[in-house]
């Protein structure tokens, strides 16, 4: 019974033995970016915020989880006292999410070490991407822990009579993705630049901070423009072995010289990517 479905399931058998191969013989190219992933359970639950992998489609975790894991980057899981500790590699620090929640980090914002060691990292040149209400906690000054690195804070009420700059996207905003805007999010800094706006809500913005800088982004979902829009962001628009349609997907591994492409879409098209060697096309 059902020829054709057991003969797919083969096929698909057949190729992840394939790609496992190729993790055998070695790492996948990666660009020089390194993501640290923060939230409370750090390495107990990577790539994942529930049991099962297709839960929780509207947490903004689970999503950039998604997109990173086909971007050439390198990626790692971090709790907060490894933070705290300085056990962590990346030259990214993630946090994303709603407050009071595990992914966010909830009450281990409270403890000044965490907000320091942060600032520390974005000062000597690292890069800092808090989600949503990355960093949200009760009873300080702000209720962004990390407000003084974003230059955003969020309004629940208490900053009404406070100044805010008009929340206008610069001529260089970002023009490809889409992020909805958060209307309590405001800019109270004036050197936030502006990256993406939503009917006058911030939804991405860009602060230098020392040697790093600082992202803020109100809200994600993937999909092949926001996950290059993420990349964009992170490296820049310049990197190998990403295929020129948002839709495709790819892979290098260098000690077998095997590149794996992926159509995440239910039409056929052409690709073309820039390789070491020179740019290939792909159908």
């Amino acid at each position: 019974a059902f020829p054709d479905f057991c003969k797919y399931i083969e096929d698909i058998a057949d190729e992840f033995r394939d790609l496992q191969g190729y993790h055998a013989d070695g790492k996948p190219y990666s660009l020089p970016v390194k993501i640290s992933v923060l939230t409370h359970w750090g390495k107990l639950r990577s790539w994942t915020c529930g049991g099962h992998f297709h839960e929780h489609p509207d947490l903004d975790l689970i999503n950039l989880l998604e997109s990173l894991s086909g971007l050439p980057v390198e990626v790692e899981f971090v709790n907060f006292e490894e933070l705290k500790e300085g056990r962590f590699s990346g030259n990214v620090l993630l946090n994303a999410g709603l407050a009071a929640s595990a992914w966010s980090g909830g009450d281990e914002w409270k403890d000044s070490r965490v907000v320091e060691q942060i600032t520390r990292f974005v000062e000597e040149g690292g890069t800092l991407l808090g989600v949503n209400e990355s960093s949200e906690v009760h009873g300080f000054d702000t209720n962004l822990r990390l407000a003084h690195l974003f230059g955003v804070d969020l309004d629940r009420g208490e900053f009404n009579c406070h100044g805010k700059y008009p929340i206008a996207e610069e001529a260089s905003a970002q023009k490809i993705g889409n992020i909805e805007g958060k209307g309590e999010a405001f800019v109270f800094a004036d050197d936030v630049r502006i990256l993406r706006a939503d009917g006058g809500k911030l939804a991405l913005s860009q602060r230098s901070f020392g040697k790093g800088r600082c992202i803020y982004m109100a809200s994600y979902r993937h999909n092949g423009e926001n996950a290059r829009m993420l990349l964009h962001l992170l490296y820049g628009e310049d990197a190998l072995y990403v295929p020129d349609r948002t839709e495709a997907e790819c892979a290098y591994f260098p000690a077998s010289k095997k590149l794996v492409i992926i159509n995440n879409s239910d039409q056929a098209f052409t690709t073309c990517i820039r390789t070491q060697e020179g740019e290939i096309t792909v159908r």
